[in-house]
């Protein structure tokens, strides 16, 4: 069976640009190694200010009950939600080309509620590499599950 995928929707850009927007104009220290992920100043203010103004762009769609920032100190943690079907794995794995080309991020860990939602992903991940590392002109490494 054949994957049939519409990308670059509207509503994936859209996600994919909030994601890449809360770290611009923040304090990155690009990694020394190319194995290391860049250092990230996490109490920029630039973060809170960034994440409040994707919050309240109304194209954004993020309901005033759901928006806030809560400081965690050592890690930034980011959701996206959106509805089943509406490209969730597409979304995010261009997020995670945008981050490398963008920001120098080179390692990602993908949280996934079950066995066989891990298994959709990892297919995914695997038809969609040739296609996705055109786009930016990059093969990213492999991926390694844990259980």
């Amino acid at each position: 069976m054949d994957l049939i995928l519409q990308k670059e929707l509207p509503h994936q850009q859209r996600a994919v640009d909030a994601a890449c927007s809360v770290l611009r104009d923040v304090e990155i220290k690009r990694p020394v190694q190319f194995y290391e992920n860049p250092l990230v100043r996490l109490n920029d203010p630039m973060i809170r200010q960034n994440i409040d103004s994707i919050q309240s762009n109304p194209d954004n769609g993020v309901q005033s009950g759901c928006r806030g920032f809560t400081d965690r100190g050592h890690f930034l943690g980011l959701d996206i939600k959106m509805e089943t079907g509406t490209g969730k794995t597409y979304v995010y794995t261009k997020i995670m080309y945008e981050f490398h080309k963008q920001y120098g991020f080179n390692k990602f860990v993908i949280f996934v509620p079950s066995l066989a939602v891990k298994a959709g992903t990892l297919q995914f991940l695997k038809d969609m590499y040739v296609v996705i590392s055109e786009m930016y002109a990059v093969m990213m490494r492999t991926w390694k599950f844990v259980y």
